[in-house]
């Protein structure tokens, strides 16, 4: 007999989702500065550290994409936006923009 895994969802906190956003715009960052990342240890860490899989944070990373993409903004590359995201995680990442010292350099550039 084969047993099902059962997996508990971990909500995603405020706390969690500003986790997430520091690593995501991390990526950005480095990305559009053309500088070397791994992704998938970072993305790994913060899975460990919030009990969640490492799907779970992936999954929420292409809801970031699909914000940004939706603002008409740059995405991160290998994080294909999903068309699921909620208004909660719009409105912590616009937050998160207009908090940003990064995205008004480069948008006054």
């Amino acid at each position: 007999m084969h047993m099902k895994k059962i997996t508990t969802r971990v909500p995603w906190t405020d706390e969690h989702v500003d986790q997430l956003l520091g690593r995501y715009f991390q990526f950005l960052a480095m990305q559009t500065s053309n500088q070397p990342y791994q992704k998938a240890a970072i993305v790994r860490e913060l899975a460990a550290a919030q009990g969640r899989s490492k799907g779970s944070v992936e999954a929420k990373m292409m809801n970031v994409s699909a914000v940004l993409e939706s603002m008409g903004k740059e995405w991160v590359t290998g994080y294909k936006p999903l068309s699921n995201f909620n208004k909660a995680l719009l409105d912590q990442v616009q937050a998160y923009i207009k908090q940003s010292v990064w995205f008004h350099m480069r948008d006054a550039a």
